[in-house]
């Protein structure tokens, strides 16, 4: 997921199950900074409800953090030839 610049989260005391997720929610991803190993807030919305949980970033190295803030590998890599 990260070499193509999705952040990849991990429920911690939560799942789909009891969540009841469905996959028609909106997912709001509250994060000012992106570090490796770091605690997530969301936000799931449906109909006119909403949910605060923290998640877990899978981030696990400063690697995986700059191919995440460059949009993926791809991204990062066409950043110096671009230059």
């Amino acid at each position: 997921l990260i070499r193509l610049g999705i952040l990849p989260l991990e429920f911690i005391d939560d799942d789909i199950e009891s969540l009841k997720l469905k996959g028609d929610e909106i997912i709001n991803i509250q994060i000012n900074r992106v570090k490796q190993n770091d605690k997530i807030d969301i936000e799931i919305c449906r109909n006119n409800e909403s949910r605060l949980l923290t998640l877990q970033s899978k981030l696990d190295n400063n690697l995986e953090v700059e191919y995440y803030k460059n949009g993926g590998v791809l991204e990062y890599l066409l950043k110096d030839v671009l230059k």
